[in-house]
């Protein structure tokens, strides 16, 4: 009796579309531009092969922890990170679809290579736990809508690649 392989089916490019139908322009321009600046921090050759090494330590380090919430809690970092570097003025509304975004890029990315196994569930653990922590952040900012969710505390993230960006 053969055994099925789970897959991933969720596409950067679907999601994208989606979101493009269901966010107006200007709202889109701006999840693009975050989006765009954490591809740049993900894949640009002079910083892709630290963020790799740095998530493979992570799974390493993650002993218990599923590579989705792994992953979910890099890109948290990822978002949190672009956020602090924008000194705030980046809309906390784009960070969640953004990083969703990431998400299924980087899902892409170890599919393609073939370097890390994840499926449909791997990424909706990471979308989840990426979630969690951006809300956790939003719900410290002094400026922040009332009806932003609120999260009673941070989750519980591996220390890693994100972690520390100029960690070499």
């Amino acid at each position: 009796m053969a055994q099925t392989q789970a897959t991933l089916t969720v596409s950067e490019a679907a999601l994208e579309q989606h979101m493009k139908e269901k966010v107006k322009p200007e709202d889109w321009g701006v999840i693009n531009r975050v989006y765009t600046a954490g591809m740049k921090v993900l894949f640009d050759p002079k910083t892709h092969t630290q963020m790799m090494q740095g998530f493979v330590q992570d799974l390493q380090k993650g002993a218990g922890h599923s590579v989705g919430d792994i992953l979910g809690a890099d890109i948290a970092h990822l978002m949190i990170m672009l956020y602090n570097e924008s000194k705030g003025t980046m809309p906390l509304g784009a960070l969640i679809p953004a990083g969703t975004l990431l998400i299924a890029k980087v899902c892409e990315f170890f599919v393609s290579t073939k370097s890390i196994p994840i499926t449909d569930k791997g990424f909706t653990d990471a979308v989840h736990m990426m979630s969690v922590a951006v809300q956790h952040l939003m719900s410290k900012q002094p400026n922040t809508q009332s009806s932003a969710p609120q999260v009673e505390q941070a989750p519980q993230q591996p220390a890693g690649m994100l972690a520390q960006p100029g960690a070499q």
